[in-house]
């Protein structure tokens, strides 16, 4: 018996603006089969109203959905109060603090299994190769071994508390100064070159069995035009995971 095709509404995620989604929103939700839902600081007045939040997601949607949020550490955390806070990745990659970054990891993932959330947007996979590079502080480093081994542990201390994580942003952001979000920049680097370094981390999330894979906005003429390679087409794929509510 062949697999259904799935609804192409699957293939999105949505935000929504402010605390309160709009009646148009919530009938979108109940009646297009979406993929999930991503939060927002814009949508969080505190962890406990998140969580009552998601649980009247859950119960107006007939089916099972992905709820999403990036919280890294550092800088990037969308729940900023009432909720466990932890360093930069920069931090722990700098000071090599391993068991650090999978107490923090753990940490975080088992909180937000409490509010509803099964998928934390981290770890940030992107090498750098400079400190002003643009990602420089969500950055675990320029190391690749030291990057790879922290995105690993990272990526399994998010699945000890049973939610699923996502290596982002591939094919990695180092080495570029521009803000992807505001202007399109250019990675030049060589196939080479990516292979034996910037793809390192993005490889150990995969061999960690992490679920998914975030992509970024950017322009290479290199990397894949001249070499192809299995698993550089792992890390591009959307993967797809059947999950309980």
């Amino acid at each position: 018996m062949s697999r259904p095709e799935p609804a192409r509404g699957e293939l999105f995620v949505l935000g929504y603006e402010g605390i309160k989604p709009s009646a148009e929103f919530l009938n979108l939700i109940q009646t297009y089969p979406v993929g999930g839902i991503i939060f927002f600081e814009r949508n969080i007045a505190s962890p406990i109203q998140l969580g009552n939040q998601i649980q009247s997601f859950r119960k107006l949607a007939p089916y099972p959905l992905f709820f999403m949020i990036d919280q890294e550490g550092g800088k990037v955390n969308r729940i900023k109060t009432g909720f466990p806070v932890y360093p930069s990745n920069k931090s722990f990659g700098d000071n090599l603090d391993f068991q650090g970054a999978i107490g923090a990891y753990q940490v975080t993932a088992t909180e937000l299994r409490k509010l509803g959330i099964n998928v934390n947007l981290a770890p940030v996979a992107d090498l750098i190769h400079t400190q002003e590079d643009y990602i420089a502080e969500r950055s675990f480093g320029t190391d690749p071994k030291v990057v790879s081994r922290l995105v690993s542990l990272a990526v399994e201390a998010i699945h000890s508390a049973r939610i699923f994580a996502c290596a982002k942003h591939f094919p990695g952001l180092g080495n570029l100064q521009k803000d992807p979000h505001k202007e399109l920049p250019e990675k030049s680097q060589s196939a080479n070159e990516f292979r034996v370094k910037d793809f390192l981390p993005f490889q150990a999330a995969i061999d960690s069995k992490v679920e998914m894979m975030m992509t970024t906005h950017l322009k290479t003429s290199h990397i894949f035009q001249s070499h192809r390679d299995r698993n550089f087409e792992k890390g591009a794929q959307i993967q797809r995971f059947s999950h309980q509510r």
